[in-house]
């Protein structure tokens, strides 16, 4: 099995950043298994599966999305997140320890807001609950702007899905994101539809 990783590690900040190729098995201060393509859908989409100590999910992507990054964040103030990105259409998935203190409010040149719940999220626009099989999730949009010697402007869609049953109640929501909305609204609302226990 073939994998390529590249680590950063910035000690200022407690950061791993680690790169990972799908069916990869990762061991950093988690053990996690991200496996993708465990079966395909008809019209193109692929299952993929998480699993570490925190969080537990599957969730369909659309065909030729993988998991090529994991983050895990834990910092001397003992907030804790970890992070799954994939290669296409922006889609993040993250959990954030609900000790953390939510300070990141800016939608704004990279920033794309931290959330532990829907408390935290500061201008959330046309919310609406879609019941999954890890638990209620609550879809909306936000905007999200960068601002370099052009302007560019874009409405993501984002998920937090309380967990019915946690894997670790540090870790008690789900937030999925597609960052400068690489899924329409509805894409995206298939996607947090589709999401199960593994």
């Amino acid at each position: 099995m073939n994998a390529t990783s590249s680590v950063d590690r910035t000690p200022k900040r407690g950061r791993l950043i680690v790169w990972i190729s799908v069916a990869t098995v990762l061991s950093v201060s988690v053990f996690a298994v991200a496996v993708g393509f465990l079966g395909s859908f008809g019209d193109g989409w692929a299952r993929v599966v998480v699993v570490d100590d925190r969080v537990a999910f599957e969730l369909r992507v659309p065909g030729g999305a993988a998991i090529d990054r994991v983050e895990v964040l834990d910092d001397a103030e003992g907030c804790a997140l970890v992070r799954y990105g994939f290669d296409d259409y922006g889609l993040v998935v993250e959990a954030v320890s609900r000790s953390c203190e939510v300070t990141d409010r800016q939608i704004i040149n990279g920033h794309h807001g931290r959330y532990r719940t829907m408390a935290d999220v500061p201008a959330a626009e046309d919310v609406v609950t879609v019941g999954t099989n890890l638990g209620d999730a609550e879809i909306f949009v936000q905007q999200y702007a960068e601002y370099t010697n052009l302007t560019s402007k874009w409405t993501e869609p984002v998920a937090v899905v309380t967990f019915d049953v946690p894997v670790d109640p540090e870790y008690p929501t789900l937030v999925l994101r597609s960052e400068k909305a690489g899924l329409d609204r509805d894409e995206f609302t298939e996607v947090v539809a589709g999401l199960r226990t593994p």
